[in-house]
């Protein structure tokens, strides 16, 4: 297909805001679902482009082309940078997208709280996302992972396996070691206060 973005829906002009940054955009192919009013345009690019970038340019064809008919536009990207990303480094790099993604095109509120405030670390057995909320993770926590899963598959070309890990906020457990050690320090108060030997009384 390599068609770039704009000509692919036809002789649009689109805003210089959304052209520049767009025009080598290429188009690889699109899949139509007419039931669902749905079109995916798969694409690719040689630079990160905000998710946010692509919605404002999807709206932007709505209106030229198919104004109040209900159509919907999805455009999917993958980047083929000059150089390789890990897992980590694609997460990171891609980090506010992944948020925008989270709260303004999935509406899923639970998982962009999760996500927000989570920290990434790699290991050998693949990315290990920490969260501090157990309820959250118990309720999306599966749903995250197999987002970021698909997102690293889709954009980035990156299979690795993700892990939800549970974590203790670090304010709360200082406050209980701290409150263990005035314990512990009491307790052997107690035990000495307890075997000293009372002062003899002469008479």
């Amino acid at each position: 297909m390599s068609q770039s973005l704009f000509d692919f829906f036809g002789e649009l002009a689109p805003p210089e805001h959304l052209f520049l940054p767009l025009r080598s955009v290429m188009v690889e192919k699109a899949d139509c679902f007419p039931s669902q009013q749905l079109l995916k345009v798969y694409v690719s690019s040689d630079h990160l482009i905000n998710s946010a970038l692509f919605k404002e340019a999807v709206d932007f064809v709505v209106d030229q082309m198919f104004p109040g008919q209900g159509i919907r536009i999805r455009v999917i990207p993958s980047f083929h940078l000059n150089r390789s990303l890990t897992a980590l480094e694609a997460l990171e790099l891609y980090h506010e997208n992944i948020l925008w993604e989270l709260y303004n095109q999935k509406k899923d509120i639970p998982s962009y709280l999760l996500y927000k405030d989570a920290t990434l670390q790699q290991t050998e057995k693949g990315v290990v996302i920490g969260v501090d909320n157990p309820f959250m993770a118990d309720l999306r926590g599966n749903g995250l992972k197999e987002f970021i899963q698909n997102l690293l598959s889709e954009r980035f070309g990156i299979e690795v396996h993700i892990t939800i890990e549970v974590q203790e906020d670090p304010e709360v457990k200082r406050e209980l070691l701290r409150k263990m050690e005035t314990e512990r320090k009491q307790a052997v108060l107690d035990i000495v206060t307890q075997v000293e030997p009372q002062n003899p009384v002469h008479k």
